[in-house]
């Protein structure tokens, strides 16, 4: 049995379903969700919000089910602190690299502080095992990626108004442009987060209408709040549309991910759009730093992705 403790908004929970699906496929073994670990998670960080559980929404085998509600938060509760724990002892040296990596592996855990690295996993480890923590970089389950590509499309009926954004969109050369604001600008811990301006979007720009016939850009944000900002704030040198319909995340990923093209930004948000798109020739600009203050190699870039060097300022 393999159970992920959800952790994060939807991006970062599709990373952990990814990981642990492609986990459960590996071992042969069967899955196990449980969301109430985002409870303790989030009160571990100081957050003054609950993350809600995002993966209902999507199109994950019915045999895949959510711990219950007592045993989602006994287990939650222990694992967390668990978590925390290891980050403090010995200067968490047991969630940085591989012999720490397999180190936790043996006790039945998959957990690490470096989100972007890939470590394979240990082959001969105890039959329960816990996946908890951040897994962004699709090397993780690149052997599964039909499977994930699958069940990670949205399954719940689109709002009218979405079915028809969506009819628009999937008539036109259509490229997601994914401008995240929001806790990046607003938040003083996500400062190295805060990296794409206006003229790297404006680059993408230039790079998507250099190779893609007749492009229709559209504007992703936080929300209408943001999607005013940008509009005061922003330039283009193109027409664009803002999609400004005031969705739950569930309906915006899904328009996004009906574009053919993706301008994203260093978020997971629109990492999976573009990942989720079905689109075989689909170009995809993404920014060239994406953590300020990450020491190594970022790994979660795909091949197909077209980096953009330029100069980046907040």
């Amino acid at each position: 049995m393999i159970t992920i403790h959800l952790m994060g908004g939807m991006g970062n929970q599709l990373f952990q379903y990814a990981y642990g699906r492609a986990l459960s496929i590996y071992y042969k073994e069967s899955l196990r969700i449980n969301p109430y670990s985002m409870i303790y998670a989030s009160l571990g960080a100081y957050h003054k919000f609950f993350f809600s559980y995002a993966l209902k929404h999507f199109n994950i085998p019915a045999d895949i089910r959510c711990s219950s509600c007592i045993s989602g938060h006994i287990s939650g509760a222990q694992k967390v602190l668990q978590y925390a724990l290891y980050r403090k002892t010995d200067h968490g040296c047991h969630l940085h690299g591989a012999e720490g990596f397999h180190w936790m592996n043996q006790k039945g855990l998959f957990v690490t502080d470096d989100a972007f690295t890939y470590y394979s996993p240990f082959a001969e480890i105890p039959k329960k095992k816990n996946v908890i923590g951040y897994f962004a970089n699709p090397l993780y389950f690149s052997e599964a990626k039909k499977v994930i590509q699958s069940e990670l499309k949205i399954i719940t009926p689109p709002s009218v108004i979405n079915a028809k954004k969506i009819d628009e969109i999937s008539q036109k050369n259509a490229v997601c442009v994914h401008i995240r604001r929001g806790d990046y600008v607003r938040d003083n811990r996500n400062v190295p987060l805060n990296v794409c301006n206006e003229q790297y979007y404006k680059q993408g720009m230039d790079y998507i209408a250099s190779r893609v016939k007749d492009p229709a850009f559209y504007i992703f944000s936080n929300d209408t709040l943001e999607i005013e900002l940008i509009k005061e704030n922003y330039h283009f040198d193109y027409p664009v549309e803002y999609v400004d319909l005031n969705n739950p995340a569930y309906e915006e990923l899904r328009l996004m991910y009906n574009c053919k093209h993706f301008i994203i930004s260093n978020s997971t948000f629109s990492w999976w759009a573009s990942y989720l798109c079905e689109n075989e020739n689909k170009v995809i600009v993404a920014p060239s730093m994406w953590h300020k203050d990450y020491p190594l190699e970022v790994g979660i870039y795909t091949p197909n992705m077209v980096r953009l060097d330029v100069s980046i300022k907040p």
